[in-house]
């Protein structure tokens, strides 16, 4: 009796000895940045998605801290659909990337937030459903299968898709094994995060399956990213402005053919916006600048007016905005400034549609 009684005690000490590391690695960890953006995992119909029900501080350079994010059931910020509209109420969803998302802000601060606060106002409570279906690092292609997956079975009247210059760059790799029991459990830990991040990649199980030419197709793009933006014509730009024309017909036919509407609505950079709201200041010609810097939003323009899809330019709004739109800190994602007005030219070209 004795002899396994001294080994369970054993063994509780070795569990209890384990489970404090454990937490010393965790809380070590977390100290030194990991655990701090949400959680996610790589959906193979999809690609990169947030776990769901999730409250994280989003952090920005030298770790400021920037807004808390909750993540609902779908692993989106915002509400999630509910299961019955009042009568008449329209149903309008936002794709798009983190512009959409709102990175840098606060839940009520991004532009779905402020468009549903700008509906209920003026229309009255209840008179539509906004959601948000933003996710950080999503291009066109994303976008589709969002749609395909996880808007279409919601039925939305309208679809606001978000449009920014790096949709032009190629979907994130999956990387597989992401979205098992094991990353549901535990992928809101430091620790796994450190293991995928620094171990992930010498490992079978995680490592991403990618041919030469697909890996050579990723790092043209990263390494040409603002030649490409300047000339997306051009030859290093052609394959993607090709490989995103592509998704976003096919996004188009996808939205039309469940009877809805679409809104393609295009956010400027702030490499953009910066110079022109200079040029403004020193009273100097705006229009060669503007067709130097923003040729792929005029590419962009043509492809929906060739599919007669309403569009809708913000550079406008930013370069006219009285306060700086971009975040301070974090200043490639726009400010809640940036947001509400991005929110108000929404709103404005839904009602001048006849969508509200």
């Amino acid at each position: 009796m004795r002899r396994p009684k001294r080994i369970l005690r054993k063994l509780a000490i070795s569990l209890v000895t384990l489970a404090a590391l454990l937490l010393i690695a965790e809380l070590g960890l977390r100290a030194a940045g990991y655990a701090t953006s949400p959680a996610s995992y790589f959906d193979s119909d999809i690609g990169y998605r947030f776990q769901p029900n999730q409250t994280r501080t989003m952090f920005g350079k030298d770790r400021v801290e920037l807004a808390t994010v909750v993540l609902n059931g779908l692993g989106l910020r915002g509400p999630e659909p509910a299961g019955t509209l009042e009568p008449g109420a329209k149903r309008i969803v936002c794709l798009g990337d983190s512009f959409t998302f709102g990175w840098a802000v606060g839940d009520e601060e991004t532009f779905p937030a402020y468009l549903r606060a700008r509906i209920a106002a003026e229309l009255g409570p209840g008179s539509a459903e906004v959601l948000n279906f933003g996710t950080p690092g999503h291009n066109t292609e994303n976008e589709l299968a969002v749609y395909e997956k996880l808007v279409r079975p919601l039925e939305p009247d309208v679809v606001v898709l978000g449009f920014y210059l790096n949709d032009l760059e190629p979907p994130f790799a999956t990387v597989p094994n992401t979205d098992t029991w094991l990353y549901s459990a535990f992928g809101r830990t430091a620790l796994l995060e450190a293991f995928h991040k620094l171990l992930g990649p010498r490992t079978s199980l995680f490592r991403v399956d990618q041919t030469t030419e697909r890996k050579a197709y990723v790092r043209a793009f990263t390494q040409n990213r603002m030649a490409i933006y300047r000339d997306p014509r051009g030859e290093l730009g052609t394959p993607y402005l090709a490989a995103c024309k592509d998704a976003l017909g096919r996004l188009i036919e996808a939205v039309r053919a469940d009877d809805a509407r679409l809104l393609l609505v295009a956010f400027p950079g702030r490499f953009q916006v910066d110079p022109l709201r200079t040029a403004r200041g020193e009273g100097k010609d705006e229009a060669q600048l503007e067709s130097e810097l923003c040729p792929v939003q005029r590419e962009v323009e043509t492809i929906a007016r060739e599919n007669e899809v309403p569009f809708l330019d913000l550079l406008g709004p930013f370069v006219d905005s009285a306060v700086h739109p971009y975040h301070p800190v974090d200043n490639g994602h726009p400010s809640p400034e940036g947001n509400a007005l991005s929110a108000e030219a929404v709103f404005e070209a839904l009602r001048g549609e006849g969508w509200l």
